[in-house]
Order: C-alpha cells, then structure tokens, then sequence
C-alpha cells in the first residue's frame, strides 16, 4: 500500500514495505505510543548512533529506544534531556567535523540529572522508569512547561494552540503570552 512520497528523499514510501521487518514494525508501534514531545526528540537522538557511512539498522534503533524508555520515564525531562544533548552534540559535531557515532547513553544521562536539578526535581522523587519504589511527592513541573512556552514564543509558534502538547498544562498554570 503506498502511502505518500518520503518528505526527505521523495521516494514512496510504502505500508507493507515498512512493516515488514519485525523489528521496523515494533520501532513503528512504540513510537506510535510515546507522546510526540518526547517521540520526535527520540528519534533525532537515536540518529547520532548512526554510522557515517551507513543507516542505522531498524534492530538496533529499536534496541536503543528501549535502552532509553527502559531508564527514563517518557515525559518533559526526558523531551529537555534529549533537545540538549542533540543540539550540543550537532554543534560540536559541526564545530570539529566529528562524524564518530555515539556508542552508549552516558551524556543523556549527565544532561538528564542536569534538567532535573535545573528543574529542583530530586532524581530521588522523579523515579526512574525501572525503579520499583513509589513516587511520593509530585515534583513542580511548571518551570518547565513555561521555559517551553517561551521557546515556542521565540520561534513563532503559539503554545496555546490545539495541537500543543502543552497546551493543557499552562492553561492550567494561567500562562498567557507577554
């Protein structure tokens, strides 16, 4: 079944050509899944695993991912982590013509003890997706969802609006644009 033509290379894409791969077909469906905050940065993370020469094969994107979503939690300080380690990582990748693909998830780790501290969420409090203790208190996730606004804000594009994904959040918060 073809569904449109790639937005990248114009090729057309087609259903059944995506799926048939089993790993390509669960990379697909857990995607699907995530909230796309978190989904679109995903993947461009998963994209600074690629070989210079080659594609990243659709197994060990799905091995990745779920290294990933198995340690973090899907949620905005997992978006923030893996925004700042793909523009940091590009940029110095830009600035020393690095082309070496990452090997482990080490820097995501740093950034995303970072963001949570920037945040005062106590990695403690934002348990880790593995961990088996409850969560006891609810960390104040308002900084965050402001510090989004503003950058969507500086872009040119209205948080407030229907296809938001933070839109609800800072209703909630009596956020309006200055």
């Amino acid at each position: 079944m073809k569904l449109a033509r790639c937005p990248v290379c114009h090729t057309n894409l087609h259903l059944d050509a995506l799926i048939q791969d089993q790993a390509g077909k669960e990379l697909l469906a857990d995607v699907a899944k995530m909230p796309d905050f978190v989904a679109m940065p995903l993947l461009s993370y998963l994209g600074l695993f690629r070989p210079a020469k080659s594609d990243l094969s659709n197994s060990r994107a799905l091995r990745l991912m779920r290294e990933v979503t198995d340690e973090f939690k899907t949620d905005h300080i997992l978006a923030s982590a893996l925004v700042e380690c793909v523009n940091k990582l590009r940029e110095k990748r830009q600035l020393t013509q690095d082309t070496k693909p990452m090997a482990n998830h080490n820097y995501l780790k740093q950034v995303y003890k970072t963001i949570a501290v920037r945040n005062h969420v106590h990695l403690s409090e934002h348990k880790h997706k593995g961990d088996q203790e409850e969560q006891t208190t609810q960390p104040d996730n308002s900084a965050w969802y402001i510090e989004q606004a503003k950058r969507m804000v500086s872009v040119g594009q209205d948080p407030l609006a229907e296809s938001s994904t933070i839109a609800a959040k800072l209703r909630e918060l009596n956020w309006s644009p200055k």
